[in-house]
């Protein structure tokens, strides 16, 4: 994929600066609020969800956690990754410290710093700091607190936006970044298994692109043949790893929690109706402008909000499909498709979900 975009015209690209104060501007919220917490250093009593999550850290801590975040319904999340990413920030604060806080401040704010350095990288510092407003408007509509928190349905929120970018950049072309996106969709489904109907679809279909180009495209062939950089060999790693310790419980535990898994979910269960599921797919993807509560089970959406929300999506993907064929820039085709998988796999996945629906199994739904 080329490094810049190109509109046919001459015009000067951006001086450098402009991709630094993108990143700037991003990573200053998650720099202020992780050094409040560090400074301030309460003292944290944890119950709930919350007090599951710190234990299952604790015990990464000590190289012995297999399974990933505890659910509802009486099984666990796919993959622990989330209590491996955590444990340096709780042992950093303990004891009692909000080292979970800190460890969720810390995965949001790098997730999104990550997504505008890519972008910087591969399109430009104009590219970079359009989507630093984007990332902003977005982290302000999402809530601080939403983004501080230390619960699985949030950790999962931000990540989601670097899945996509990173995902249309393996769609367009970069070998690298489609290996990167399973690997930050490993994350996403190990952490919230509400991501895995969007997911695993697009993991499908980039794995289907890559093949198809790679059988019939020389170039291509040639680049992945002899093209074994630091992206594909990190990422590569990265994969592995990810995926380690749910193998490792697959021969450790019995029954193990992929068994589980499959009996729970070929088991009959009520679901809610398709118009439930719509509504809180609504309530999620107006988030952005609309705003959002931490831990409500819904929002009140007026019939003016949401028919507001679904104009902008649809201007939205007007803009982006129309400027992408106008530019000749691919990955903005490749955003815009992502962004109707999006709405679509979320309503269903939402629909088959069992028991009755929450607002917070669709909060990563907002990067629509």
């Amino acid at each position: 994929m080329n490094d810049h975009a190109s509109d046919g015209s001459d015009a000067p690209a951006p001086p450098w600066w402009i991709g630094w104060l993108a990143v700037t501007t991003v990573a200053a919220l998650p720099v202020v609020e992780a050094a409040r917490i560090v400074v301030q250093r309460s003292h944290v009593v944890l119950d709930g969800d919350q007090a599951l999550l710190e234990l299952g850290v604790r015990r990464a801590a000590q190289v012995d956690q297999l399974v990933g975040p505890y659910s509802r319904v009486g099984i666990h999340q796919p993959g622990p990754v989330v209590f491996y990413l955590l444990a340096p920030f709780v042992r950093i604060l303990e004891p009692n410290g909000p080292g979970l806080y800190l460890g969720a401040i810390v995965i949001s704010g790098a997730a999104l710093i990550a997504t505008v350095a890519f972008l910087w990288r591969h399109l430009g510092p104009g590219a970079a700091l359009w989507a630093a407003t984007a990332i902003d408007l977005y982290c302000l509509c999402l809530r601080v607190g939403t983004l501080r928190e230390p619960w699985n349905p949030y950790l999962v929120a931000t990540p989601m936006v670097l899945f996509v970018v990173v995902w249309a950049a393996g769609i367009t072309g970069s070998s690298g970044a489609g290996l990167w996106a399973v690997v930050i969709g490993s994350y996403e489904v190990q952490t919230h298994i509400a991501t895995a109907g969007l997911v695993v679809t697009m993991s499908v279909i980039l794995a289907v692109w890559m093949a198809v180009r790679a059988c019939c495209g020389p170039h291509v062939r040639h680049a992945w043949r002899h093209g074994w950089g630091p992206a594909r060999i990190t990422g590569t790693a990265a994969l592995v790893l990810i995926w380690l310790a749910p193998v490792v419980e697959l021969w450790r535990d019995q029954p193990n929690n992929l068994k589980l898994m499959w009996d729970f979910f070929t088991t009959s269960h009520s679901t809610p109706t398709f118009g439930q599921a719509l509504k809180v797919a609504a309530n999620a993807l107006t988030v952005m402008p609309f705003g959002y509560h931490d831990y409500v089970l819904t929002l009140s959406r007026t019939n003016t909000e949401l028919g507001i929300g679904a104009s902008l999506m649809v201007v939205g993907l007007v803009a982006a499909v129309g400027l992408g064929l106008r530019c000749r820039q691919p990955l903005s085709l490749a955003l815009a498709a992502s962004a109707v998988l999006g709405v679509v796999l979320g309503v269903i996945s939402l629909w088959r979900t069992p028991g009755p629906v929450f607002l917070y199994f669709a909060v990563w739904l907002a990067y629509v």
